[in-house]
């Protein structure tokens, strides 16, 4: 199984790289995955984009919400106006109000709704999370990153919504500072076994208001995305079977 190696290594993609299909976690309807991060560039928004297109490629109906309403931010928003493509959409709304826009989107047939939050949003998020089925938090391969976990973690306690750390924008995925930092942050809890490499394909595609799934399809940027999306629902799927 994916996760048989959640908290004891990294997963590196086995060669030849075969390209996963994006489908929902047997008894979802819809998947809402919420991405918190207290620390700032951790690439958040990518890897929101990044999962919602690739979903969109499988003929899922995405709907992103872009909960940082400061100008200056709206990372996801920003995106958006620069896509030619409906699916994703994108919306935004103030993270007290976005509760109702779940429900808004899983009545028009939205199946993955995917929630990029602000870092400041703590408060709002411990009560959010309660709506999620998986709260993903980015972290890189960095000592003030896995600092910046500890706020985050505490949240983790208080739902009963599974949660992961991903390890996000390493140089390679099987070297000594991955493995490394990997372990570091798996010693504190559950972390994705897939981690995302520091890829210009991820910057150029998303200047063009692409995903690289659509950017580079069946490359290595493409290749992780899926798997790491694919972890998320699986480390969901299996929380809410354990709970049963």
């Amino acid at each position: 199984m994916i996760l048989d190696s959640l908290f004891k290594r990294p997963r590196v993609l086995p060669a030849p790289h075969p390209v996963p299909r994006i489908v929902l976690p047997a008894g979802f309807v819809s998947f809402v995955a919420m991405m918190v991060a207290k620390k700032g560039g951790v690439g958040k928004s990518t890897l929101a984009v990044n999962v919602g297109v690739a979903a969109a490629c499988d003929g899922l109906r995405v709907l992103i919400i872009d909960t940082d309403l400061d100008e200056d931010q709206q990372n996801c928003v920003k995106w958006a106006s620069r896509r030619q493509q409906a699916n994703p959409k994108v919306i935004r709304c103030a993270i007290g109000k976005t509760r109702a826009a779940i429900a808004w989107g899983r009545k028009q047939g939205f199946e993955l709704i995917i929630i990029d939050t602000a870092g400041r949003d703590l408060v709002h998020m411990s009560d959010l999370a309660e709506y999620a089925d998986v709260l993903l938090t980015p972290g890189q391969a960095s000592s003030n990153d896995l600092d910046a976990t500890v706020p985050l973690r505490r949240l983790w306690s208080r739902t009963a919504t599974p949660a992961a750390i991903v390890l996000n924008g390493v140089i390679s995925e099987d070297s000594n500072r991955t493995r490394f930092y990997w372990r570091k942050f798996s010693d504190l809890g559950a972390i994705l076994p897939g981690v995302l490499v520091r890829r210009v394909e991820y910057i150029d595609a998303v200047a063009r208001g692409q995903g690289v799934s659509e950017y580079r399809p069946g490359g290595p940027g493409d290749i992780e995305i899926r798997r790491l999306l694919l972890e998320a629902f699986q480390h969901a799927a299996e929380k809410r079977e354990s709970a049963q």
